[in-house]
């Protein structure tokens, strides 16, 4: 693996959020690494070939990216767009139980209104 492929899973892997791709080459940038915004788009879609990170696409929003790979869906946020993880335990075997189909995996989203937000805008509200 290069030394910037290397670098970017690093990131993202101590990354608390989903970043985006040009989240990705800031936080790079921001540790003196030097790579391209295209470096950094053809590095994640191999390390997502590689099956160490995966990519969350949502309709209408960019691409961002997670590096948790265990089977867990994704809560976003329709304000702010922030995305959570959820762990929905027992998900593949309620699936295979209602389906008689053996997932070998999940994407899910599910769309909400975070707490936070739903706090701001209580407080405009008033």
């Amino acid at each position: 693996m290069s030394k910037q492929k290397d670098k970017l899973l690093a990131i993202l892997q101590a990354s608390k959020t989903h970043p985006s791709a040009e989240e990705l080459f800031l936080a790079c940038k921001k540790e003196n690494v030097k790579i391209s915004l295209a470096t950094v788009y053809r590095n994640l879609a191999l390390l997502q070939e590689e099956g160490k990170i995966q990519k969350i696409s949502i309709p209408n929003e960019v691409d961002r990216y997670d590096s948790i790979l265990r089977p867990h869906a994704h809560a976003v946020c329709e304000r702010c767009h922030q995305i959570e993880d959820i762990e929905l335990n027992g998900l593949i075997d309620f699936i295979q139980a209602q389906t008689q189909i053996k997932p070998t995996s999940c994407d899910l989203s599910i769309r909400h209104i975070c707490a936070k937000c739903r706090k701001k805008e209580a407080l405009n509200i008033h």
